[in-house]
């Protein structure tokens, strides 16, 4: 089988979010007292926090999401018997299901040799499944093997939602995808 591309996050928000994010970002960043704030003014430009949250978000969405699947009775009781079993390996199918887990990205700013947190920002990224089969091998999910999967991601700053639906997209997995390393570690 052929090993799955990879999916950024970045990617499953448009231009648009990432701006409006961005503004989000620097208004609150000026709006404070002091040195900080006079010079996030000279320092902080939409484009400036977008760069920085593009880099952020570097990162696998399936990844991501697939944390989510450690909390399942049936996937931790595989876990445990393939840690009690080391070098086995046991395969769980999962129907149709939505998954979803939270990331917090952060952007600091260096001032006076400080940095300075001045992010606010929750991304909940979301997969849809038809079906999907897991595979595990001494207490990690180490990969997944599905036939299309719909990624999303829902953005919100401080207490301010940036939009209530995600903008789906649908992705072929063509093969197997691996998880880095040795894989998610189920508890």
């Amino acid at each position: 089988m052929t090993e799955a591309p990879r999916f950024n996050v970045i990617d499953l928000l448009t231009r648009q979010d990432v701006e409006k994010i961005s503004g989000h970002v620097r208004e609150d960043a000026t709006k404070g007292a002091g040195k900080l704030a006079s010079m996030s003014k000279l320092k902080l430009s939409k484009s400036w926090i977008s760069e920085r949250l593009h880099k952020e978000l570097e990162m696998d969405a399936l990844e991501v999401v697939g944390q989510a699947w450690v909390n399942a009775r049936e996937i931790k009781a595989a876990a445990k018997r393939t840690r009690e079993n080391p070098g086995t390996t046991e395969f769980i199918t999962l129907g149709k299901h939505t998954i979803g887990q939270d990331i917090n990205p952060y952007v600091t700013l260096n001032f006076a040799g400080m940095d300075h947190e001045i992010l606010e920002i929750t991304i909940k990224v979301q997969a849809k499944f038809e079906a999907v089969q897991l595979s595990i091998t001494d207490g990690h999910v180490t990969h997944l093997t599905g036939d299309k999967c719909t990624l999303g991601a829902i953005a919100k700053y401080g207490e301010t939602k940036l939009y209530d639906k995600s903008d789906w997209k649908e992705y072929d997995l063509p093969g197997e995808f691996w998880f880095t390393g040795d894989g998610i570690k189920i508890a």
